[in-house]
């Protein structure tokens, strides 16, 4: 409805009706909270006698044509508070302007000119989780004007829910209205672009940032200014763009970006013959990459660190010349000898090569001029073939030390885990070096190492052991940290009690309150996995109470309630926490998601999959619901590719995800491919999740079933059937689904069915 409208009437000379019109939109309406009383037939008023026209024909009041509808009262109601919440703004009232538009769209949510005035001033006093939903609600009544989607995006990223930005972004530019040549388009796939990329999306970067690329080259085609191309230009470079075109599995762009990027400049950097070498190889011309890296290496450059020399040994493998990479790096060491990189790269390629004599003194000479964590896991791993375990402790410790994170060696220490004897030997070795280590920096770095290799290793007593030395060696800003790593180290060890107690001593320490409010919150959730159900509870209802309208702490009871097996509460429980959070879409989010599992669990599995389903149209990008819905799918057997590709997607973001990695072997399982399957399933198990463990273990034993391995199944489901009876809430439909299968296979005959709608 036009904006000089109220209900039927039009303003026609608006000199002498605006007064009339003001007093409708403005006193027409009920009194505040009072509802529009319904339309009645309105009765012929009195003739009007005005004072001095006593001899005139009495004035008759103007009736509408037609009676206002219920809607017409509403649109009426709503440009007034309007007109109210636009003299507040005019006033500096903003508290009480933004009130008025809030009653606007109450009365009447379908007029944009309030959510323009609605929308900011929702920003500018703090209130971005409304914001958000009135964009939508805007983005709604006018699906093609791409700003509001663009709005929409800046807000979602605000409330941290980067997968709704990106969808947004991404509907943006599929807009009709926006033409594909034009600035703005470019504009939006470059900020699009720049979200991938964040997210090392590369693939998904690569096809955005494409027109932003065609742009930079031919701006004319785009109606591109100088201004915004050199704007694009100052964060992404033509070296930069062939780099995401790149790792986007694009080598023809990235060889064109980074060719025009070679024309641009009289002398190109290291880092651009590197990446021209990258180009040729994966382009297969490998010829041209070798002379590229040839100019990288003459130029005696650092900037790539290793990369440059592992490309080498790539480039000449695919060509069978193997036998030519330690010599062309020996040359090169021999031109460069200063360089740290290369000598590291060139020990490691005697240490590939198994020449381990020469791989040590390499190392070791390289480490003394240059102490580097590569190099040192490079030294570990020479030990490790030998089996030298103190010199294998004292390298991995330095390692750690030098970068102060276990990355570098991660890689070794699973080679090591791979090696049980080994493992528990260095361990044990561990425990005597750790007590007789005297000096606290080293001290402590060798404890973090041993920590985490005695939980991996399932050395729980000594991984304990550490865990209290290092308590007491860490400073003050890194205890809380160290807290977190010892209780889920407990936790996943099943030693709930213990860990409760840990988290108990952990918010008592802490001196942020935030902290002890999750530590509280962690020795709740401890306890729930004890069983101790009344202790679990109480302590998460007292945090409530004190910290009343925490959404972590609500969605906790939840959970305590749906680990109890008290369905019913534990789905009034999310329900109330999403109706109370429901402008915040990553509680939103959590809260869909312990819902769904609790009907699931409840044995509704047609409504647990409508909660994910409708939260994964509204954030496709979520790694963990693409892995529960992707689940759900394969546990009842339908939908299976599109699962595969949900759960492939989110095993590719966490490739060591425990739960992800039993996802997808059980769809490879319903798929028919057991053998791929047994892989997958096989690494969940010696993941070891703690919660869940029997359903894990009852997956493997299907998938050994299916290949014949009928001994080994047994096995597995005796194990989940032992664990499932001594959990402290029994899930009675999955005893008894494993126990008809030990059944089956006690007298012999065939396994029964899989039901495909069984939870």
């Amino acid at each position: 409805m036009d904006s000089t409208q109220c209900g039927k009437w039009s303003i026609r000379a608006a000199g002498a009706w605006l007064p009339v019109w003001l007093s409708l939109c403005l006193g027409a309406g009920p009194a505040v909270g009072q509802q529009a009383a319904p339309p009645a037939t309105p009765a012929a008023p009195p003739a009007v006698k005005i004072p001095g026209q006593e001899l005139e024909d009495p004035i008759e009041s103007l009736q509408p044509a037609e009676p206002r509808t219920a809607a017409d009262a509403a649109r009426v109601d709503a440009l007034g508070w309007f007109a109210t919440g636009r003299i507040f703004l005019g006033r500096g009232d903003l508290p009480a302007a933004y009130r008025s538009f809030q009653r606007a769209v109450e009365k009447d949510d379908g007029i944009l000119a309030v959510y323009r005035q609605l929308i900011p001033l929702a920003l500018q006093l703090n209130q971005a989780d409304q914001a958000v939903k009135w964009v939508q609600r805007a983005s709604e009544l006018a699906p093609d004007d791409f700003e509001w989607l663009v709005q929409l995006a800046e807000l979602q990223i605000r409330s941290e829910n980067v997968g709704g930005a990106i969808q947004s972004l991404e509907r943006a530019t599929t807009l009709k209205t926006l033409d594909p040549k034009s600035t703005p388009y470019v504009v939006l796939k470059h900020q699009l672009g720049q979200w991938y990329l964040a997210l090392q999306r590369f693939p998904d970067a690569a096809r955005v940032l494409e027109p932003v690329y065609e742009a930079i080259v031919d701006p004319a085609q785009y109606k591109l200014t100088s201004q915004v191309r050199t704007q694009i230009l100052s964060g992404l470079s033509l070296e930069k763009f062939g780099e995401v075109f790149l790792e986007g599995n694009r080598p023809d762009l990235a060889l064109a970006a980074l060719t025009r990027a070679t024309e641009k400049r009289t002398t190109p950097s290291g880092d651009l013959q590197f990446l021209l070498a990258r180009a040729h190889a994966r382009n297969n011309q490998p010829e041209q990459a070798l002379g590229e890296l040839e100019k990288y290496l003459q130029g005696k450059r650092q900037s790539r660190r290793q990369a440059p020399y592992e490309l080498l040994a790539e480039v000449l493998t695919a060509q069978n010349r193997t036998a030519e990479v330690i010599p062309r790096l020996e040359k090169a060491v021999q031109d460069d000898p200063r360089n740290p990189f290369l000598q590291v790269a060139l020990a490691e390629r005697y240490l590939a090569a198994d020449r381990l004599a020469e791989a040590e003194a390499q190392f070791k000479k390289t480490l003394a001029v240059a102490p580097d964590a590569r190099g040192y896991a490079g030294l570990a791993g020479v030990y490790r073939r030998q089996k030298k375990v103190g010199d294998l402790l004292g390298a991995l410790a330095e390692s750690y030390g030098e970068s102060g994170s276990l990355k570098q060696i991660e890689r070794e220490l699973q080679a090591l885990l791979s090696d049980k004897p080994l493992a528990v030997e260095v361990v044990k070795e561990g425990r005597t070096l750790f007590q007789a280590e005297g000096a606290r920096k080293k001290k402590w770095n060798l404890g973090q190492v041993l920590a985490h290799l005695a939980s991996e290793a399932r050395e729980t007593d000594a991984a304990v052991e550490f865990y209290r030395q290092l308590l007491v060696l860490a400073e003050p800003a890194r205890r809380d940290d160290l807290y977190e790593e010892y209780g889920a180290m407990l936790i996943e060890a099943h030693r709930y009690i213990d860990a409760a107690d840990l988290y108990r001593q952990a918010a008592g320490a802490a001196n942020d309150e935030r902290q002890q409010t999750q530590f509280a919150s962690s020795e709740a959730y401890a306890l729930a996995l004890a069983g101790q159900f009344e202790r679990a509870k109480n302590q998460i209802q007292q945090l409530i109470s004190r910290r009343d309208g925490n959404p972590s702490l609500l969605f906790r009871e939840a959970w305590i309630y749906a680990h109890a097996r008290q369905f019913d509460e534990a789905i009034n429980r999310y329900e109330k926490l999403i109706q109370l959070f429901g402008s915040n879409p990553q509680v939103v989010r959590l809260g869909r998601s312990g819902l769904s599992n609790a009907y699931v669990s409840k044995g509704d599995l047609r409504r647990g999959e409508q909660i994910l389903e409708e939260s994964y149209r509204e954030s496709p990008d979520d790694i963990s619901l693409n892995n529960d819905l992707g689940y759900l799918y394969a546990d009842q057997g339908k939908n299976l590719e599109q699962a595969e590709k949900m759960i492939r997607k989110a095993l590719e973001a966490e490739p060591e995800n425990g739960a992800y990695l039993d996802s997808m072997g059980w769809v490879l399982f319903r798929l028919g491919r057991a053998e791929e399957a047994l892989t997958y399933v096989q690494k969940s198990v010696d993941r070891g999740q703690g919660v869940g463990d029997e359903t894990i273990l009852d997956h493997l034993g299907d998938v050994l079933d299916k290949l014949g391995r009928q001994t080994e199944a047994v096995a597995n489901w005796t194990k989940a059937l032992q664990m499932a009876r001594q959990a402290p809430y029994a899930d009675s439909t999955f005893i008894q689904k494993v126990e008809q299968k030990l059944k089956a296979r006690d007298q012999r005959g065939a396994l029964p069915p899989i039901n495909p709608r069984a939870p």
